[in-house]
């Protein structure tokens, strides 16, 4: 046997080395930063009912996305309310009426305000 077919055998029969080193995935840290995000926005979402009416008014003057976020918040509280109830939830009614709301208790929270319109005859 000649020198090469040694070199192989060896290599064969040793099987294939680990590697030594680790690269790092560029990818895997941008997604830990959106999950870090995305758990404050759960959070957020989940005190979202207790914004005060008059910062929902301010929010909405600027349409910014703690307005839309607010809407997102009190159509999915209240919707899910009215699907079973049996009546559907008309946003654009919903949104005039919790607005109104609000400009008549600047210091109540929304969530006061959502069960208000619930009750609302």
């Amino acid at each position: 046997m000649n020198r090469y077919t040694w070199m192989a055998l060896i290599w064969l029969v040793s099987g294939p080395l680990p590697a030594t080193f680790e690269l790092n995935d560029p990818a895997a840290e941008s997604m830990a930063g959106l999950e870090a995000a995305e758990a404050l926005e759960d959070d957020e979402e989940a005190a979202e009912g207790d914004r005060a009416c008059n910062d929902f008014s301010s929010n909405r003057r600027k349409q910014n996305d703690a307005y839309y976020s607010d809407l997102t918040w009190l159509v999915a509280s209240l919707g899910s309310a009215a699907s079973a109830a049996g009546a559907p939830l008309d946003p654009d009614e919903m949104t005039r009426w919790i607005a109104d709301y609000c400009q008549r208790h600047p210091d109540h929270r929304l969530e006061q305000a959502a069960a208000a319109f619930r009750v609302r005859s």
